[in-house]
């Protein structure tokens, strides 16, 4: 009597259902895995530059930016044109470091937050904090003021950090913030070309 070892079985077949079934949701989760690594490995922080020449010396515009009431008559915190449903309060310091510009906004993509301005060296630089209320999002920035002809160069280099997966979307933000800094830049230079540096809005 002859016995069929396991080697003699023939190998069960698949069944295409479930072959089929198998390949439409590897590549159904395969996206969604690269998505998650992809968010695991790039880097969820951003740097943005933007300059503008004011008509007007880095003691002036240093002066200037230092009183963070003026922050009010050119600093946006969300883009585009026309004016912004914002409002404004401020802490700490009179002016300098540890000054406090606080905004308050029902538009969800502007929200509230503070800025903090930091490492004051007139007339070369002023430094500045960002940090969002309802978001995990935080930032930190440089304001260069040089010498050139016609006045100042003025240079924001602004960089934070975004909540996890912001690997995905950082370089969006960093084109998106890149744009509000140029905006904010030019309309300090508005400021001064209309001469209207001397005393804070509402004064």
């Amino acid at each position: 009597m002859e016995s069929n070892s396991p080697s003699d079985t023939p190998p069960r077949a698949v069944h295409p259902f479930r072959l089929y079934f198998g390949c439409g949701l590897a590549l159904l989760v395969f996206p969604f895995v690269l998505l998650f690594l992809v968010a695991l490995i790039a880097p969820s922080t951003w740097e943005s530059r933007a300059s503008q020449r004011v008509a007007a010396s880095p003691a002036e515009v240093h002066a200037y930016l230092e009183d963070p009431r003026h922050w009010e008559s050119w600093f946006r915190p969300g883009a585009g044109d026309g004016p912004l449903p914002v409002t404004y309060t401020f802490e700490g310091a009179e002016r300098g470091d540890g000054a406090v510009i606080r905004w308050r906004s029902e538009v969800e993509s502007i929200g509230n937050g503070t800025i903090t301005i930091r490492a004051s060296d007139p007339p070369r630089s002023l430094g500045y904090e960002v940090a969002m209320d309802e978001r995990a999002v935080t930032a930190e920035g440089t304001i260069e003021l040089a010498v050139v002809d016609g006045g100042t160069m003025v240079t924001i280099v602004d960089r934070g950090t975004l909540p996890f997966p912001g690997g995905l979307y950082a370089w969006i933000v960093a084109r998106g913030v890149e744009q509000r800094l140029g905006e904010n830049l030019s309309s300090l230079k508005r400021v001064f070309a209309r001469g209207e540096a001397g005393s804070p809005a509402g004064d």
